[in-house]
């Protein structure tokens, strides 16, 4: 009998992580921008989810959220807020999204919250970011100039019913060639046998080496980049990897 009901739960487990690969899209094929994505859930199913959303302008939405916890209750959190990410409008604010977001999970009572970042890119470049929670969305200017991060960030959406930290919209105007890394904690926070983390600025340093790479291969070659330093292949929390090259309005 026990051996019955864990055949079950594998399966029911799989058929849970096919539903949720299902729901997340392909990299968008846009005219001004190039994408590649690197997903790797820790385990059968995930606590990451990422989100494209097109509006009539022709602006691109980015959603990357990082639930707590792990296991089935975090994969049915990423559920909710994938589902509900498509019912708001396509030309909020990212402030505003992150805060109806934020109202529509505490109002649920859960108990458990996602960090997430949402940015608005428009075919003429002007970026529009909002954090939650997550580490900054950074970009790698093709000048070859350091690193951008940005500043400000709230709580992870649905942590609290009301914002102790006000989400904040923040803007950067990018030019062609401009490149934007995503991640989730799990790859910063990836440990080597020491236990010293991978780390923010060992990722922005890392993607500022890599400007050769061409967009389509540089997700895989951070993640080797990681795996170098940790020396492990196999990472005890999801990693996403979203990674993004402005070509300029066509």
């Amino acid at each position: 009998m026990q051996i019955h009901t864990d055949v079950k739960i594998a399966n029911d487990l799989m058929m849970a992580a096919r539903l949720q690969r299902a729901v997340l899209p392909d990299g968008p094929e846009l005219p001004y921008l190039s994408s590649s994505i690197v997903y790797r859930p820790c385990g059968v199913i995930s606590g990451d989810v990422y989100n494209f959303q097109l509006n009539r302008e022709g602006e691109l939405a980015v959603f990357l959220g990082d639930a707590t916890g792990h296991g089935v209750t975090a994969a049915l959190m990423t559920m909710m807020v994938h589902l509900s990410l498509e019912n708001f409008p396509g030309n909020l604010p990212t402030d505003e999204v992150l805060r109806r977001l934020n109202n529509m999970v505490a109002r649920h009572n859960t108990g458990l919250a996602i960090a997430s970042q949402l940015f608005r890119l428009s075919p003429g470049g002007l970026l529009r970011v909002a954090h939650a929670g997550l580490p900054s969305l950074i970009i790698l200017p093709a000048s070859g100039d350091a690193p951008v991060i940005f500043h400000q960030g709230g709580c992870p959406v649905g942590m609290f019913s009301e914002e102790m930290v006000p989400y904040v919209e923040e803007t950067r105007q990018l030019r062609p060639g401009d490149r934007l890394l995503a991640c989730t904690d799990g790859l910063i926070e990836w440990q080597n046998s020491d236990g010293i983390s991978f780390g923010y600025e060992r990722l922005m340093q890392l993607g500022n080496d890599l400007r050769g790479y061409a967009i389509e291969h540089l997700p895989k070659a951070i993640m080797q980049g990681v795996i170098e330093f940790t020396g492990e292949d196999i990472n005890h929390d999801d990693v996403t990897l979203l990674c993004f090259e402005y070509s300029g309005a066509h």
